[in-house]
């Protein structure tokens, strides 16, 4: 779940140990497709399980090794996540439009069906 009125935080990276605790823990497969994820430069991404955007941690618990195709589709996922939390705090300034104002006619007559003014009352 999002939490629109928390704000988000830095982006801790993860340690040595921590990479290799989330590896066991997952037996060397990526969290989402269970694909056995390649250890090598630019094949595994940590990712934030909720993301710090939407009110997540940094803690281990909230981090998964993820394959690249899986963190490409994440990331789409989030986007309109993101975008909506944005609207919600008021950063995008696309709220509600304003209420278009009156010429200034006076409101006190009516025109009838036939083409006629007449006065209310």
């Amino acid at each position: 779940m999002t939490r629109p009125d928390v704000l988000p935080k830095k982006r801790k990276p993860l340690s040595k140990l921590e990479f290799a605790k989330l590896a066991v823990q997952q037996n060397g497969k990526c969290a989402v497709c269970q694909a056995k994820l390649r250890f090598e430069p630019h094949q595994v991404r940590d990712e934030h399980i909720v993301s710090l955007f939407g009110g997540g941690s940094n803690d281990l618990s909230n981090r998964e090794l993820r394959c690249p195709a899986c963190v490409t589709q994440k990331n789409a996922d989030d986007a309109a996540r993101h975008a909506k939390i944005r609207r919600l705090r008021g950063e995008t300034k696309t709220g509600p439009k304003k209420k278009i104002q009156s010429r200034g006619f006076d409101k006190t007559y009516r025109r009838k069906m036939n083409g006629q003014t007449v006065k209310r009352g």
